[in-house]
């Protein structure tokens, strides 16, 4: 029987943590997944020590060291019509460009318009999260 298990890690940014998981986990891991800094897109990941855009470059490619793929969310339920600014979407366009050339494999989104967003300007892998009403 072959074994079909993929494991996806989730980050809590604490400094080193990613470093740890990898050379114990490396070859078991599929993907880890990190949020957006909460300053361009919220998330629904809470960390305690959110990454910055240079930390993100530094983890994709340890991650692609290790031939583990990297998926940033940014995957909040509500935008409070942000979305509905020209200046969060340039924020979002330069902060995904910017994980695109550092070599994002995926990126997750739950709000339609994010999603039509990127798909418009970037040939990039999105996956689509849903949440369900409590």
């Amino acid at each position: 029987m072959i074994n079909k298990t993929r494991f996806r890690v989730g980050l809590n940014g604490k400094p080193g943590n990613l470093e740890a998981i990898l050379s114990e986990f490396g070859k078991e891991i599929y993907e880890v997944y990190a949020p957006c800094p909460s300053h361009i897109c919220p998330t629904a990941r809470k960390v305690k020590m959110p990454l910055n855009e240079k930390e993100i470059a530094g983890q994709i490619k340890l991650a692609h060291k290790y031939s583990v793929r990297y998926n940033v969310l940014m995957n909040a339920s509500c935008l409070s019509a942000r979305q509905f600014s020209k200046d969060f979407r340039d924020k979002i366009l330069k902060f995904i460009k910017f994980i695109f050339i550092a070599g994002v494999d995926s990126i997750t989104v739950v709000d339609p318009y994010l999603l039509k967003l990127i798909r418009g300007h970037f040939d990039i892998e999105i996956d689509v999260a849903g949440l369900k009403k409590q």
